[in-house]
């Protein structure tokens, strides 16, 4: 004879999460990267260089260089500008009262308009008759050796003159680089080394006349303004 057992169903207290679908993980925040302690800072770039101001234009006509090399440069010229002082070596200057060229002839000395000049030769002495001087104003010295020479100046009204202007020149030719030159008195120009300290105050350094000289003698073999001619536009 089979016994029946009586099944009991015990209530048992199931856990909260006992049944419910469980949420999707959320990815934590990412992570703001930290630059080491040791990194160099990031500099904020430079502010770009300001635009050089336009040249005013001061002239209208077309200039033809002829040097002492054999070459040659032509173009229109709507500046010219004279150094500030006779070497620029403080600036130049466009302005009216400045950039004439003084012409002397017969007695008489003139400041005439470069449109009004029609060409200008120039005749070198040879560089051992270079006139050479230093300047103890300067710290370093400066030491300089300046070339004579002869330029014929003739004008558009058919006169003939000598050049007497000792200033550095340039002119600027449109679309191409200036041109810098001297009509009167190429010079040649350089200060003294630290090692001149070393010397006794007021003696001269002949070595560098040398070189100055050597300096000369490749200008007018080379870039030194042989011919210079001036036409209309």
């Amino acid at each position: 004879m089979r016994r029946l057992f009586p099944f009991i169903v015990l209530g048992l207290s199931l856990p909260a999460w006992a049944g419910k679908k469980k949420d999707a993980p959320v990815a934590p925040p990412p992570e703001t990267p930290v630059a080491p302690a040791d990194a160099p800072a990031v500099e904020a770039p430079p502010e770009p260089e300001p635009e050089p101001a336009p040249l005013a234009a001061n002239a209208d006509f077309v200039a033809t260089f002829t040097f002492m090399d054999g070459t040659t440069r032509k173009g229109h010229v709507s500046t010219v500008e004279r150094g500030v002082d006779r070497f620029a070596e403080t600036g130049w200057t466009d302005a009216a009262n400045k950039v004439t060229l003084t012409l002397e002839g017969g007695g008489t000395e003139i400041e005439s308009a470069w449109k009004d000049v029609r060409s200008i030769d120039i005749k070198y002495a040879p560089v051992t008759d270079a006139d050479c001087q230093f300047d103890t104003t300067f710290s370093p010295t400066m030491y300089m050796c300046v070339l004579r020479n002869t330029p014929t100046v003739k004008t558009a009204d058919g006169k003939t003159w000598v050049g007497a202007n000792m200033h550095h020149w340039r002119f600027h030719l449109d679309g191409q680089d200036a041109v810098e030159f001297y009509v009167t008195k190429l010079p040649a120009r350089r200060q003294e080394g630290a090692e001149a300290d070393l010397r006794d105050a007021g003696v001269e350094n002949a070595a560098l006349y040398g070189e100055l000289q050597a300096d000369l003698s490749a200008l007018i073999k080379g870039k030194a303004v042989a011919r210079l001619t001036i036409a209309p536009p």
